[in-house]
């Protein structure tokens, strides 16, 4: 059964609508959570994070040279490197599920692992996809012990970069999750060019616990976690990623 691939250490089963919700308790990481990732968890947060935001998110962050489209078509082609035709996937803090619920439509054999620490958040999953065929909802954090070694073909993460503070820790833990050959996909955002830019993303770094990491520094971290092949596309302030685990 692919629900084995999960640890049963400190797993709760938590039931909703029908679905089972793996959950991992984490008080460490609870208590320090940043006022970004609080929100994460606030019901409304959760209601108008894709209905409101993340659809058009890149599109006006890249002043409409970068679109949600150009992004799920990067995803998708991460996806494919890995050659199997029933791909297993993380959907790492995966909000709303907008990249795990494209990937299950690309691959139809395809299960993925919505991984949130928000209950609020894996609910919507279940929102926009009633059908929970190849779903496995996992309440947990990031930098959890979730996944037994080399068990995932692909990690996908979709705009958390800049919110995460464990980033070592998590890349860590999902290259050691990722089969050799597995591919991680990431986007995010860079510092901005522009002084104004900079000045909002001070102050969310201030007041939300953001950060915003020059590419270098982001290529860096996936290297020392062991990740090969690297390549980051950019657009201003956009960036994506792909980096396999070596064979």
């Amino acid at each position: 059964m692919i629900e084995s691939t999960l640890i049963s250490a400190g797993q709760i089963k938590v039931f909703y609508q029908n679905s089972t919700i793996y959950s991992y308790p984490n008080p460490v990481s609870i208590q320090k959570l940043t006022m970004a990732q609080k929100s994460g968890a606030w019901k409304l947060t959760a209601w108008g994070y894709e209905r409101l935001w993340r659809k058009q998110s890149v599109s006006i962050l890249s002043l409409g040279k970068f679109h949600l489209e150009n992004e799920l078509e990067q995803l998708n082609a991460a996806v494919l490197l890995t050659e199997s035709s029933n791909p297993v996937i993380c959907d790492l803090t995966c909000s709303t599920g907008l990249y795990g619920r494209f990937l299950l439509d690309k691959f139809p054999e395809s299960t993925v692992y919505f991984l949130d620490y928000s209950i609020e958040m894996l609910q919507e999953v279940l929102h926009h996809r009633p059908d929970h065929t190849r779903t496995v909802l996992v309440q947990a954090f990031c930098e959890d012990p979730v996944f037994e070694d080399s068990v995932l073909d692909a990690v996908v993460c979709g705009g958390s970069w800049n919110e995460i503070t464990q980033i070592e820790k998590t890349l860590f833990r999902m290259y050691s999750a990722l089969k050799p050959g597995g591919v991680m996909f990431w986007m995010g955002i860079l510092p901005a060019a522009t002084s104004v830019g900079r000045f909002f993303q001070k102050l969310a770094g201030s007041k939300g616990g953001l950060h915003f990491d020059e590419s270098e520094k982001i290529e860096a971290a996936f290297g020392l976690a062991g990740f090969k092949s690297i390549q980051i596309k950019s657009v201003q302030p956009i960036f994506t990623l792909t980096a396999r685990k070596p064979e």
